[in-house]
């Protein structure tokens, strides 16, 4: 799984500034460009199999983040298939979750496929993750030193510490049982905060991917 998040599908996530219409999010970053125009597509296929089982009510993915039948069987019909050299221990925590673009699926997409790899003019560089062990391991910082509010940005420390943590957010990483942090909404929202186990990063809440 890379450190970086690569795609994902978000239901419901966007409402219409007139009335109350939802929508769904279905993203891809800029970081995962890199890996080409091909791959690029099988993420979109992979998130737009979420998509299609949520539409079906079909429940496809656990908040552990694990693909189960009901993801591969929908994922085959897309042409989705599983990568190879995927552990026994990794399958069994998260099912179907590794998936590549199969044969069949980029000879029928061929033309979508040049199309995207002819609009891709550039791609974007990694962001630096903060690392936050559950020792505050080497090289890491704690989520406190990470925090806007404990002296990052420039921000100067105040005594007032004690009265803003009563507003802190609890965050959650992919670990089985998962981490869970403590953190200022406006510093979640700008910071990547992650966790030096899963390598994923802390959030309130996780979209499908």
């Amino acid at each position: 799984m890379s450190a970086v998040e690569l795609a994902h599908f978000w239901p419901r996530k966007w409402r219409a500034r007139e009335g109350d219409t939802r929508h769904h999010e279905v993203f891809v970053t800029a970081e995962s460009l890199a890996d080409g125009a091909p791959k690029v597509f099988g993420y979109l296929l992979h998130e737009a199999t979420h998509a299609a089982n949520e539409h079906r009510n079909v429940n496809d993915c656990s908040t552990g983040q694990y693909h189960n039948k009901e993801f591969r069987k929908t994922a085959a019909e897309l042409g989705l298939v599983q990568q190879p050299g995927i552990s026994d221990k990794r399958k069994k925590k998260y099912g179907f979750a590794d998936t590549d673009l199969g044969g069949e699926a980029a000879r029928a997409y061929a033309q979508e496929i040049a199309a995207l790899d002819k609009a891709i003019h550039a791609t974007r560089m990694p962001d630096i993750f903060l690392t936050s062990s559950k020792g505050g391991g080497k090289g890491g910082r704690t989520a406190a030193e990470a925090d806007g509010d404990a002296g990052g940005d420039g921000e100067v420390p105040t005594k007032k510490k004690e009265k803003e943590d009563r507003n802190y957010v609890k965050a959650v990483c992919r670990c089985e049982p998962p981490a869970v942090i403590r953190v200022s909404p406006k510093t979640l929202e700008r910071r990547n905060i992650m966790c030096g186990d899963c390598t994923e990063n802390f959030a309130t809440e996780f979209p499908s991917e």
